[in-house]
């Protein structure tokens, strides 16, 4: 238990830095919006995004969608989420 521990916080340490490096790969902090997904365990990799982004450059529309965004869980998120601006529930490609 103690070593998963220690790779859950090692892995932590690291997140920051990956973070950056996918927003400067894909030049996130130059859009004007900013669309992420969340499906099953995908909703912490995506609020992580969105408030990396949001610190590096608040004027960018963040918005999420997904099977977590589905009645009324992301009615709950964009509550709870100040970094996301808004959710849109399954296909945000048809729902947007």
């Amino acid at each position: 238990m103690q070593q998963l521990k220690e790779k859950a916080l090692d892995v932590q340490e690291g997140l920051d830095d990956f973070l950056s490096i996918m927003i400067d790969k894909y030049q996130l902090a130059q859009a004007n919006l900013v669309g992420l997904t969340s499906m099953f365990i995908q909703n912490m990799a995506s609020f992580a995004m969105a408030r990396k982004i949001k610190a590096l450059a608040p004027e960018i529309v963040t918005v999420m969608g997904g099977a977590n965004c589905e009645y009324p869980m992301g009615g709950v998120i964009i509550k709870h989420v100040p970094y996301l601006d808004f959710a849109f529930p399954g296909p945000g490609l048809k729902s947007l």
